[in-house]
């Protein structure tokens, strides 16, 4: 690799190293040699002016957050620097004729914190892709320096934040107003982020800004060139493009995906996929960990699974083969991000890709979804997808039939790839598999009971309970229908899945018999159970969650095939 995308993969690593526990002790990273505190210090010496001077510190701390978030990403500092940041900050105030009675009164800290973390909202993205932020950036471009426009900014602020936290208490307000000053301002440089700052907080005079300085220079802050310089492994190529394993020096690991063509259709898949990955959070799919836009070049940053893909242990005989106990559970895994991500995305979304090589394992043998380069949104924002005219992309084995033909893209899609992938998952067979599409294959197998044993993988042929294959054939009869109206829902999957495949229903079934259980966690052998109306979202990515009662009680079309046994 050369030293250029050496260099931004860097960037990538610095990205997370300001985040990193081992920073502990260092000074803080947000730079305050910008400001200009005169004003500042006059105002704070008058006790009648308490109001204003708070806006003054609230103000200084915003537009060093800014500076900060141009950088990294994020809407403040990690919690590992907050007590230097307070402290530093304070001190500073004091040094530069701010009493230390003006920053207690304000609530600094409390009140004024050094990180904007917005109805879970950590970064950036994450602000500027929330619903109705348009209207806000569309409303708030600088520059803010007549008063008409810094009220059309505010106002559309305000229509914001209402709908964002609705009926909140007024400190979640103000740190949501300081996190869409931040997100707003980040998108600027240094000179109209202060402009910016201005109007939101109603003060003037706030640097001392030479010429266009747009990147803060603080020594305290890591730049690429001195962090850690990581060891680069190529581990996978695709149509992407190359996967690298990237290791630094302080331990931290990430996988690195740069794009080989930059063609139009690629670059639309990179923003997709940057996009969505900014803002899905779930145990069940890979986590973005930064991304990188360099004239030609394209780098998503992701976590790091010690495992690979289910792809290679399936289809690689230097792999050790995988267990039927760990193929029902990465199954179970996977359900679980589709209903993530038809249910409780706003909007749904719909994968186009489920495939094997898409499905990355962890330390545990945890799976997670990875890959949204094909994601597709509904276009009402409905729980179920209505059909949406696309062209056809997919992989051969794993495309929906009836999409295919029609090229109307619904959720039953992901339906169809998720009955291919279980299938993959008994055969160990690819999906195209000797020039024959595997389903096809199979059916000759699924229609005569007598002749399922021969569909198992040979690796693992004698420890295969007879009425768990049973079950699973069924279940990828269903997924695979040629007409996408007569499939499942993933939540009856599911609830097919932990009835039928579990290996621990025995005691999922005895928490569904305690009435109290709603709204609470009972754990059987490290699994945990909740009364909520979704699965878990579990604290750790290696941890595996079950789903509530909810799914287990949907009814409704589709029903089950004749064969399928009663629910």
């Amino acid at each position: 690799m050369s030293a250029a995308y050496g260099r931004i993969i860097l960037a990538f690593g610095f990205w997370v190293l300001t985040q990193m526990k081992s920073t502990a002790g260092a000074d803080c990273p947000l730079d305050l040699s910008w400001s200009n505190f005169t004003s500042a210090s006059s105002v704070c010496s008058n006790h009648d002016e308490r109001g204003r001077c708070c806006r003054y510190i609230n103000a200084f701390v915003a537009v060093s957050v800014v500076r900060y978030a141009r950088v990294t990403g994020n809407l403040g500092v990690p919690s590992v620097f907050s007590e230097t940041c307070l402290t530093s900050i304070s001190e500073t105030l004091e040094l530069y004729g701010i009493p230390r009675n003006a920053t207690i009164f304000c609530g600094f800290g409390t009140k004024i914190p050094v990180n904007y973390q917005c109805m879970g909202r950590a970064t950036v993205m994450e602000m500027l892709q929330s619903p109705k932020f348009g209207d806000v950036r569309q409303n708030c471009e600088v520059p803010l320096s007549l008063n008409s426009n810094c009220k059309k900014c505010l106002n559309s602020g305000i229509l914001y934040l209402r709908s964002l936290i609705g009926a909140e208490d007024n400190l979640t307000l103000s740190t949501c107003r300081d996190a869409t000053f931040v997100a707003l301002a980040s998108q600027v440089d240094d000179r109209s982020a202060i402009n910016m700052a201005s109007c939101f907080f109603g003060v003037q005079g706030l640097g001392i800004l030479p010429g266009n300085v747009t990147v803060p220079s603080s020594p305290s802050v890591l730049t690429p060139e001195s962090s850690p310089s990581p060891v680069l492994t190529i581990i996978g190529r695709g149509g992407f493009g190359t996967v690298y394993k990237g290791q630094f020096s302080n331990g931290f690991v990430a996988a690195v995906k740069r794009m080989d063509k930059v063609s139009e259709q690629g670059v639309e898949d990179f923003s997709r996929e940057m996009e969505l990955l900014g803002r899905l959070h779930h145990r069940h799919l890979v986590s973005l960990r930064g991304y990188c836009v360099a004239k030609n070049d394209r780098f998503l940053m992701y976590e790091y699974m010690e495992n690979g893909s289910l792809k290679d242990h399936l289809h690689s005989p230097e792999q050790t083969p995988l267990s039927w106990e760990t193929r029902i559970e990465i199954a179970i895994d996977v359900a679980n991000a589709l209903e993530y991500l038809h249910f409780y995305c706003d909007p749904p979304l719909c994968h186009r890709d489920i495939k094997s090589s898409n499905i990355l394992l962890d330390e545990n043998f945890v799976a997670k979804v990875a890959d949204f380069g094909l994601a597709h949104a509904s276009r009402t924002g409905a729980i179920s997808f209505e059909p949406v005219n696309t062209d056809v992309r997919g992989t051969p084995g794993y495309m929906d039939p009836e999409y295919v033909v029609t090229q109307e893209l619904t959720e039953k899609s992901d339906i169809y790839s998720y009955g291919v992938l279980l299938l993959e998952l008994l055969t160990g067979r690819r999906a195209i598999h000797d020039k024959k599409n595997l389903v096809e294959w199979s059916t000759q197998f699924m229609d005569d009971e007598s002749s399922l044993s021969d569909l198992v993988d040979p690796v693992i042929a004698g420890s295969v309970d007879s009425e768990q294959l049973k079950s699973a054939v069924e279940i990828v009869r269903w997924c695979t229908q040629g007409e996408g109206k007569t499939r499942p829902s993933i939540k009856q999957v599911l609830r097919l899945l932990y009835e039928k495949l579990d290996p621990m229903h025995g005691g999922f079934e005895r928490a569904l018999e305690d009435e109290e259980m709603k709204g609470s966690m009972r754990a059987n052998k490290g699994k945990s159970y909740s009364g909520d109306a979704r699965c878990l979202q579990s604290s750790s990515s290696t941890s595996r969650s079950y789903c509530s009662r909810s799914f287990l009680l949907e009814n409704g079309s589709p029903q089950s095939p004749p064969s399928m046994f009663s629910l």
